[in-house]
């Protein structure tokens, strides 16, 4: 059993997603960064579909009651246990009584702590993922228990299996491909919409990442139409916005480009006042 003693901000628990439920409104879910969620899964020996702890900005204050095996990926956070500074990106070992931090060193978004054996929690609709709407917690609380099934087989590697990822995130380009309102766009707005750099406003959550409006770009809406992580609307004023994990299933606005699936990882990773332009996914 572990006991959350800080919360951490808008932590909660993902798995895989929450997948065969569109048609009645429910989202995906899932990690937002898959690709450090899914390492942190590998340097435990989890499976992908086990859930893992994911935070944002602030990670949370751990006791724990049982011995465990963890590890957290993400950056620009600290890993401490018992007052002791650990390596992220390597499998750990946390002993019944220890109390685990993970702290912010510098700008940062998510961040994720996977423990061996996988977190034992409520399943709706065949997932553990919190979502607002669908699950009675949509995030940690101060004094929750978390229970994880102990996996006491798994030996803690000695030398990180895995290096870290950071070089995936420093990018200025996000790939993307047309959507079905591309061609809405005159050759002039689709010159701005290529050749602009685009700033991210501090308005970013799981549901979508919202754009510093584009002068020059613009879009009427239309009628509802279905969207999913990664859709890319346009607003009649200008704004960009991408869709992420716990986006909606119908929307209004011009659908103009659609992500690619690694590339939502990238955008969430992106801290607000970055600058960003779209490239044209090409193929091979």
């Amino acid at each position: 059993m572990i006991t959350v003693i800080h919360p951490g901000l808008l932590s909660s628990l993902q798995d895989a997603g929450r997948f065969g439920y569109r048609s009645f409104g429910v989202p995906w879910s899932g990690p937002m960064d898959s690709f450090s969620a899914g390492m942190a899964k590998e340097l435990v020996q989890n499976t992908p579909e086990d859930a893992v702890l994911e935070f944002y900005q602030r990670g949370p204050s751990l006791q724990f009651d049982a011995d465990a095996v963890i590890a957290v990926t993400g950056q620009n956070f600290e890993l401490v246990i018992d007052g002791e500074p650990k390596s992220l990106f390597r499998a750990h070992k946390v002993k019944s009584g220890q109390l685990l931090s993970i702290n912010s060193l510098a700008a940062t978004n998510f961040g994720y702590l996977a423990i061996a054996g996988g977190f034992d929690s409520e399943r709706v609709l065949g997932s553990r993922s919190y979502c607002p709407g669908i699950t009675n917690h949509i995030r940690l609380e101060r004094g929750d228990k978390l229970k994880f099934n102990k996996n006491h087989s798994i030996e803690v590697p000695s030398l990180s299996r895995v290096k870290s990822i950071a070089h995936i995130f420093q990018t200025e380009h996000i790939e993307v491909t047309p959507g079905p309102e591309y061609d809405r766009l005159s050759p002039e707005q689709k010159e701005i919409l290529w050749n602009s750099s685009h700033t991210l406003s501090r308005n970013i959550n799981r549901m979508g990442y919202r754009f510093n409006p584009t002068l020059g770009l613009h879009s009427d809406g239309i009628l509802t139409g279905p969207v999913q992580a990664g859709t890319v609307q346009l607003t009649p004023g200008g704004e960009l916005i991408v869709l992420m994990r716990d986006a909606q299933t119908t929307g209004g606005y011009a659908r103009i480009l659609q992500l690619m699936p690694d590339a939502i990882s990238v955008l969430a990773q992106q801290i607000p006042g970055t600058t960003l332009q779209f490239r044209l996914k090409t193929t091979t």
